[in-house]
C-alpha cells in the first residue's frame, strides 16, 4: 500500500505536463495549432459545415458573420469550460444547426445568424482552449487553431459564393443532409450505453 502511494507521487513528480494529442507529433506551437482543427474529424466536420452555411448567408451578412465568429473565438478561448460542454456535444450541435441551414437553402435574419455563428465559435474555442495547455506554446497552438477557422469559414464563403450553377447549389443540400447524418450518428455514439 505505501509503495503504490510512493510510487504515484514519485511518477506525479518526475512526470512532464501533457500536451494534448498532435496532429503530427513534435508539431506544436502555431503551426500545431492550424494544424489541430484540419486532422481531428470532431472538429473539421463542423468547421467545414460552418463554413458552407457562412456562403449561403449572402453578400452583405457574411463578412459580418465573420466578425462574430472571431470576436466569439476569442471569448470561447477566454472561457474554456465554463459552461462544462463536451465537445461532442458543441459538435452534435453545430452539425445538426448547420446541416439543417444548408439543407433548406436560406439565409437566415442577421440575429438568427449570428447567434448560430456565435454559439459554434464560443463552443469550438472552448473544445481547442480545453486542447492545449496555458503557456506561451499553448497560447500559440490557440491562436493557430483561431487562423484556422477563419480560414476555413471565409474560403467556405467564397467558395459558396462562386457555386453559381444549379447543380452546384444542390451539392450544397447533399452537404447539409450528411452533416445532418454525421450529427445523428455523432448522437448515438455519445449515449451509446457502454
Amino acid at each position: 500500500m505505501k509503495a503504490g502511494a510512493i510510487l504515484a507521487v514519485v511518477s506525479a513528480g518526475l512526470s512532464t505536463p501533457a500536451y494534448a494529442h498532435s496532429a503530427i507529433p513534435g508539431m506544436r506551437g502555431f503551426l500545431g495549432g492550424i494544424v489541430h482543427p484540419l486532422s481531428d474529424p470532431m472538429t473539421a466536420f463542423p468547421l467545414v459545415a460552418a463554413a458552407l452555411a457562412l456562403g449561403q448567408q449572402g453578400e452583405r451578412n457574411a463578412p459580418r458573420l465573420l466578425g462574430v465568429v472571431l470576436a466569439a473565438f476569442v471569448v470561447g478561448g477566454l472561457v474554456p469550460d465554463a459552461a462544462g460542454v463536451t465537445q461532442n456535444a458543441a459538435t452534435l450541435g453545430s452539425l445538426l444547426a448547420f446541416g439543417l441551414v444548408l439543407l433548406v437553402s436560406r439565409v437566415l435574419p442577421f440575429a438568427a445568424a449570428a447567434l448560430l455563428f456565435a454559439s459554434y465559435a464560443t463552443l469550438a474555442a472552448m473544445g481547442q482552449a480545453r486542447e492545449f495547455r496555458v503557456d506561451e506554446m499553448g497560447t500559440r497552438a490557440f491562436v493557430g487553431a483561431a487562423v484556422a477557422h477563419l480560414v476555413v469559414v471565409a474560403y467556405g464563403f467564397l467558395a459558396v459564393r462562386a457555386a453559381k450553377k444549379p447543380w452546384m447549389k444542390i451539392g450544397l443540400r447533399v452537404a447539409g443532409s450528411w452533416a445532418i447524418a454525421a450529427g445523428l450518428l455523432l448522437l448515438a455514439l455519445t449515449f451509446r450505453p457502454n
